[in-house]
């Protein structure tokens, strides 16, 4: 029989078996997280989600796809500008997934100089 090996990962005490031992160190990463989610929020995600909520509203409140949307769709140029968008996002948004997925890869099956801050 060979020797079992004991792993950390589902347990929620740290080096030294003091309950939440590194905890404390990986407290700066995320203080930085928390706050570009909070940045990210207020000031991109809130003003784009009351631009669009505005821009399908009438005055009375009701729903309103007739106004700006449909005639925009109607126009040659504009509807070709929104497809060449959707193109870009999608294509950009797969070689960005992609490249990250090859790097998370990279960073977990490699020993990299350096992951020490990122892991603890």
């Amino acid at each position: 029989m060979g020797k079992a090996v004991h792993s950390n990962l589902g347990s929620s005490r740290g080096r030294g078996g003091r309950l939440g031992g590194g905890l404390l160190r990986k407290l700066p990463l995320l203080m930085v997280v928390v706050g570009l989610t909070v940045f990210l929020v207020l000031f991109v995600l809130l003003p784009i989600g009351s631009i669009l909520v505005e821009s399908l509203l009438k005055n009375g409140g009701a729903l309103d796809l007739s106004g700006g949307f449909l005639r925009m769709l109607r126009q040659r140029f504009l509807r070709q500008t929104v497809k060449n968008s959707l193109v870009l996002a999608t294509t950009v948004s797969v070689i960005a997934t992609s490249l990250a997925f090859a790097l998370a890869y990279c960073t977990t099956q490699f020993k990299l100089k350096g992951l020490r801050f990122w892991n603890g």
